[in-house]
C-alpha cells in the first residue's frame, strides 16, 4: 500500500492505494505538501477540492460497502460543491432515517471523495468525528471557491 498528502496551509488529506484503487482518505490539521505518487487520482480529485475546480470524476475506490452505504454514497455524491444538505433530506432521497445517514457519515473511509461534510444538522453542522471546525472549514471553502466560479 502507498499514500499521497495533499492539501493547504490549515488541512491536508492522505490518500491510502492498494493495487486496484483508493482504500482510504485520512484528514489531518497541518500543511503538506503534494508528496508520492498519485496512481489512481485520489490526489488530483483533492487538489480539486481544495483549489475550487469542483468534482471531477470520481477516481477508483478499492473498497467494498453494503448495499445500503452504496445506496447513500451514490446519493451523496448528488449534492453540488458548495452546497450542503440536512441528514433528513438525504435519508429522503435514499429512503431511511437521519440517524442511519449520520452512521453512514461517520463510518465514510474516503471524506472529501464522498463529501460527508456537505451533510449537516438541521441546526448546525452535525458531526465530525471529534473535528467539528474542520467541517465547517471545509464548507466555508466550498462555498468561498463556488461564489468565485
Amino acid at each position: 500500500m502507498t499514500s499521497v498528502e495533499v492539501g493547504d496551509d490549515f488541512m491536508h488529506a492522505v490518500v491510502h492505494y492498494s493495487d486496484s484503487g483508493i482504500t482510504g482518505v485520512d484528514l489531518r490539521r497541518g500543511r503538506a505538501g503534494y508528496t508520492g505518487s498519485d496512481p489512481f487520482g485520489g490526489a488530483e480529485y483533492i487538489r480539486s477540492f481544495f483549489s475550487g475546480r469542483g468534482d471531477p470524476p470520481m477516481p477508483e475506490i478499492d473498497i467494498e460497502f453494503s448495499d445500503f452505504r452504496r445506496r447513500v454514497y451514490d446519493r451523496l455524491v448528488e449534492v453540488p460543491y458548495g452546497e450542503t444538505i440536512t441528514y433528513g433530506e438525504l435519508a429522503r432521497r435514499v429512503g431511511t432515517a437521519p440517524r442511519a445517514i449520520g452512521q453512514a457519515m461517520a463510518r465514510n473511509p474516503v471524506p472529501i471523495l464522498y463529501p460527508c461534510h456537505r451533510i449537516v444538522g438541521c441546526d448546525g453542522p452535525g458531526g465530525f468525528g471529534d473535528d467539528v471546525p474542520m467541517k465547517e472549514y471545509m464548507i466555508e471553502l466550498e462555498r468561498r471557491n463556488a461564489s468565485d466560479r
